[in-house]
């Protein structure tokens, strides 16, 4: 992640928060786990990836949050 510059943020839900409601609802979602990438260009949309996650789809998402290869 450093070597990316990623910025990782965990939100915890242990308790209802208008905020994190807000995010899962604008994302079609109805409870957590909810991973969200967002990418280095503000332009390009964020994204998510699936609840089951494998250490190779989380640094390719990093990679292509980060500017390394093309949009999603």
């Amino acid at each position: 992640m450093a070597k990316l510059g990623v910025v990782p943020l965990k939100a915890d839900f242990t308790r209802s928060n208008p905020v994190i409601s807000a995010w899962l609802r604008r994302h079609g979602k109805a409870g957590v786990p909810m991973y969200v990438v967002i990418p280095a260009d503000p332009a390009r949309e964020v994204w998510l990836l699936p609840e089951v996650l494998t250490p190779g789809m989380v640094v390719e998402a990093l990679r292509e949050a980060a500017g390394g290869k093309g949009g999603r």
